[in-house]
């Protein structure tokens, strides 16, 4: 970390002097567009700082990213061709390497539930391409040196980590996963599979859209007696908020995750524009609004 030049850096960038983590890496020949930056060349990568997990141990690599690293999707916002760079400097400033990441797709428009066990035979799947992603709604594994990778917008990102049996999960939290109760079953699969115990288990919730953005007039979950407590009125006309990472902490809690062992980020990535928001590019049709950032976690 740069400490030392951190304030030179600020002014370079132009970027807020109180919340942003400086870090440095070599990289090894890095082409965007016709440039190349070069091993002698240090990259910088600004994330925030009070939006990273820091409830794992030290033996748990796990960051979010940010709109100032890039959009590193392949099917949502722009600059999709620059996606491979982007994801490669980032999680190089992680000391992870692309060669040993496996991405998740959230793509079964069937099932919001579906959790894949992930080895080391998973590494590369979907780093360069979104056809051989996995097709899941959380990754699993109990092996270290394979890093697992969501994409989000707005939906929940959930790391969870069991220290003793050195069990690690990421799983995304939309809706329509939270209402099949995709935290629960996580939990379940880790205790099942891998002999957890809940009460072990440390859990991570990230940069999502908060109640007090996610607003719709008469939503079907109105409906659904479950979703009750997670509904508040937000207006004269009929408006109601929906508290999507409410629910999940919930779901961890009725699971037996300690209250204690769940770090939920305060970030609201509707109004923060420090995060991609498909939410809020839909409704300023900014398109540089619509990528995706991403959550990482790996065993060392």
């Amino acid at each position: 970390m740069w400490d030392g030049n951190a304030g030179i850096l600020q002014k370079i960038m132009r970027i807020p002097s109180t919340d942003k983590l400086f870090r440095h890496h070599k990289a090894t020949y890095l082409r965007i567009d016709d440039s190349f930056i070069t091993s002698r060349v240090a990259i910088l990568v600004n994330m925030i700082t009070r939006d990273q997990p820091t409830i794992f141990t030290p033996d748990v690599i796990a960051a979010v990213s940010a709109k100032r690293e890039g959009n590193l999707s392949f099917h949502a916002g722009l600059d999709h061709q620059h996606v491979p760079a982007y994801r490669r400097a980032w999680l190089s400033s992680l000391g992870v390497a692309m060669e040993q990441t496996a991405v998740v797709k959230v793509n079964d428009p069937e099932r919001w539930d579906i959790i894949h066990d992930t080895s080391l035979a998973d590494a590369e799947r979907g780093t360069e391409s979104l056809d051989t992603a996995i097709i899941a709604d959380a990754l699993v594994t109990n092996q270290p040196g394979i890093a697992l990778l969501l994409l989000t917008a707005d939906c929940n990102p959930i790391i969870l980590f069991d220290p003793n049996n050195r069990v690690l999960a990421l799983a995304h939290a939309g809706w329509q996963s939270t209402d099949v109760h995709l935290a629960e079953k996580v939990v379940w699969h880790m205790q099942q599979q891998y002999g957890s115990k809940p009460a072990d288990i440390r859990v991570y919730i990230g940069p999502a859209i908060k109640k007090e953005s996610y607003v719709f007039v008469k939503p079907q979950q109105a409906d659904w007696p479950a979703w009750k407590p997670f509904l508040s009125k937000a207006g004269e006309d009929g408006e109601v908020a929906i508290d999507l990472p409410g629910y999940n902490r919930q779901q961890l809690l009725d699971a037996g995750v300690l209250a204690d062992h769940i770090q939920v980020c305060p970030t609201d990535t509707a109004t923060d524009p420090d995060y991609f928001s498909h939410y809020r590019a839909t409704r300023s049709g900014d398109l540089t609004d619509d990528g995706r950032f991403a959550t990482v976690c790996m065993m060392k």
